[in-house]
């Protein structure tokens, strides 16, 4: 028996041989083929490698296996009793899967059974029969999981389309009553939007109040709130006191002095001041008169408006050497030890230091 090698382009001009061959030697040609490279083996040895052709003799009936790397082995028996050359042609069965991954868009990360593997697109060899999970993760697109089956020695392309995730938008607005719009579709406060990537427009108005407009951009996957707390437009208030230059306090905060008419009068020009809207606790004080605390509301957009006539409160007293004692708001002591008291609003007189035989300061009541 003889064995012979060759190419596939010389597979017409071999089968002539072969059979020329047989007919001389009385011997059947066999041509071995198969789907992969693979050995082929008669009597566990090896006799060629595919494609190749072999002589054997017509009486036998020679089993072959074919054998290749990752390739499940494949034995058979031939018969050639006809004396007639044969051409064997078999496939082979991959011992191991192949899944090739694709996504669109590229470039996304591949875990097969919770291990990385790389970034598509990829090809996984090796790969037992059975079922996989396969997921699929990528910045910005959600992640997909799928369960993959794989049968004995398959090849398969799995392609997966990615989504991109979604935005969210949370407007939060004071007061209550405001009216927020999202690129000029109203929404209410506290309503979450799913959004795509961009840049929104916010626009929260309400009554008497300043209205405010912002932008936001969002990219995917952002999750951002905006919070409006809207101004209340000021209102005015007005005053006028008695006596004149008396300074107007909100807590801790000067806001502002009266200022007399015209010179010398009793009674203030109005004093005008800009005030948030709502409820405010205002305490007026001047020297030689009672401090009063009123509460004033203020509307947006009006004027309120207070005649203040104060209390006159004597703090000084003199006991005078005829006897007689005098009360009065200490406006001025002189260095001739003499004393000027105001008695009565806008009455003044000044003691001489002889006319004087003692003075204290009157405890206030608060």
């Amino acid at each position: 028996m003889k064995r012979l090698r060759f190419g596939l382009l010389g597979l017409l001009m071999a089968v002539s041989l072969i059979a020329k061959a047989a007919q001389e030697e009385a011997t059947v040609p066999v041509l071995f083929q198969a789907s992969q490279t693979a050995e082929v083996l008669w009597r566990g040895k090896v006799i060629g490698t595919t494609p190749c052709a072999y002589f054997f003799s017509p009486k036998s009936r020679p089993s072959i296996t074919f054998r290749a790397e990752d390739y499940q082995p494949i034995t058979f028996t031939l018969d050639l009793s006809d004396g007639q050359a044969q051409r064997v042609m078999k496939t082979l069965v991959a011992e191991t899967c192949t899944l090739t991954v694709t996504s669109s868009p590229t470039g996304a990360s591949v875990r097969l059974n919770d291990v990385a593997k790389g970034i598509t697109p990829l090809t996984l060899t090796r790969l037992n029969a059975g079922s996989h999970t396969l997921s699929l993760s990528m910045e910005n697109y959600d992640e997909v999981t799928r369960e993959i089956l794989l049968g004995d020695g398959v090849t398969e392309t799995v392609n997966v389309v990615l989504t991109r995730t979604p935005s969210s938008l949370t407007v939060y607005a004071q007061p209550k009553e405001a009216v927020i719009s999202v690129d000029d579709e109203i929404v209410e406060s506290g309503q979450t939007l799913t959004l795509g990537e961009g840049t929104y427009r916010i626009h929260v108005e309400a009554e008497d109040y300043v209205a405010e407009t912002r932008e936001v951009t969002l990219k995917p996957g952002d999750r951002k709130q905006a919070q409006f707390t809207l101004v209340a437009l000021p209102g005015s208030f007005q005053v006028i006191t008695e006596p004149a230059e008396v300074s107007v306090w909100d807590n801790n905060r000067r806001l502002g002095t009266t200022e007399p008419a015209k010179l010398g009068d009793f009674r203030s020009k109005p004093l005008k001041l800009s005030l948030p809207r709502g409820e405010h606790a205002l305490t007026f004080k001047a020297d030689g008169y009672a401090s009063e605390t009123k509460k004033i509301i203020i509307n947006s957009q009006e004027t309120t408006e207070l005649m203040l006539r104060m209390t006159f409160q004597p703090d000084y007293e003199l006991s005078l050497t005829n006897g007689q004692k005098v009360r009065g708001v200490l406006r001025k002591t002189n260095a001739d030890s003499s004393v000027r008291l105001e008695l009565k609003p806008g009455m003044f007189r000044t003691y001489k230091a002889g006319e004087i035989r003692s003075q204290r300061f009157l405890q206030l009541s608060q």
